[in-house]
């Protein structure tokens, strides 16, 4: 089958499209190199702040987002990802410049919730500033029927300063603080009523992730690498069992198995982090569980 090549527009920032391609190998089956789906990834950081140009008049990143994604076709990629979500308020400005079909992470997270976790009602969406005040990712979610919960102001300045603090790629030691001020601001989303958590933010997963809050946290990265729009690249999907597990129920067993998982990927057999059924198995039994469905095997037809 001749799949289809992924266009990566990265950048924004760097360490939020390392985080995704890290990602999309890891929900990837693959027993070889060759296995893997094919990625242009065009990393440019220098595109203009994009909640700056929302709501403060700053400059448009849309000319360099436009010259990004061009020569991603150039480069021969079938379509585009934008791992940054409030570039997305762009979006539709983006798809009238542009030949290329663009994918929406608003879409993918959507998608996410409604396939792994369709008895959400309530979701605090954590997102920027501009993001938030663009209104479309809430318009996005309410279209499930679920109502929409964002930080009261002060956190909200709060949560902007943390996701400026991550991108500075500080210290350790700054990083653990940082997360400290976002699971702050998530728990007291959850606090006003919130089932579960969105991460409308790229860089809020590196400082926030399953179990660290007693709700799902929906991390739109993986939304993004591993929801059914990879069907239509030729991918499969495959989310492993340990993460479904922890998004519907997390605790300290689900993150115990994870820290198993991720300890036992780097002497699997298999590349890229991808575990045997049998090393799987093993972590889910240390969490008091099996798995609900069994892991994607590679070499399967793709679909």
């Amino acid at each position: 089958m001749n799949e289809r090549v992924i266009g990566v527009l990265g950048g924004m920032g760097p360490e939020a499209t390392l985080a995704f391609y890290a990602r999309l190998i890891e929900n990837t089956p693959a027993r070889k190199d060759q296995d893997h789906v094919r990625v242009i990834i065009n990393s440019n950081p220098k595109v203009p702040d994009r909640t700056a140009a929302l709501l403060w008049g700053g400059e448009s990143p849309v000319s360099l987002m436009t010259s990004g994604i061009e020569a991603l076709e150039r480069a021969g990629a079938d379509f585009v990802v934008i791992p940054c979500v409030s570039a997305h308020a762009f979006l539709e400005e983006l798809r009238q410049s542009v030949r290329i079909p663009l994918l929406s992470i608003f879409d993918a997270a959507a998608e996410q919730v409604r396939q792994d976790l369709p008895s959400l009602r309530r979701v605090g969406l954590l997102a920027t500033t501009g993001t938030v005040t663009s209104g479309l990712f809430q318009r996005r979610l309410a279209e499930l029927g679920l109502d929409v919960i964002v930080p009261e102001e002060q956190d909200q300045a709060r949560l902007m300063t943390a996701i400026y603090e991550i991108k500075a790629s500080g210290a350790k030691d700054g990083r653990v603080r940082v997360s400290a001020e976002v699971r702050g601001v998530a728990e007291r989303v959850v606090a006003a009523g919130a089932d579960g958590i969105v991460l409308g933010c790229t860089e809020l997963p590196l400082a926030l992730g399953p179990g660290d809050v007693n709700v799902p946290v929906i991390d739109s990265l993986v939304s993004l690498a591993s929801s059914p729009w990879r069907k239509s690249a030729g991918i499969r999907r495959t989310l492993h069992p340990v993460w479904a597990s922890s998004l519907r129920s997390p605790n300290m067993r689900d993150i115990r198995a994870l820290r198993l998982i991720a300890r036992r990927a780097h002497r699997s057999s298999r590349c890229c982090g991808r575990l045997s059924p049998r090393t799987a198995s093993a972590a889910l039994r240390m969490a008091g569980r099996e798995p609900r469905d069994q892991p994607a095997i590679a070499g399967e037809a793709h679909q």
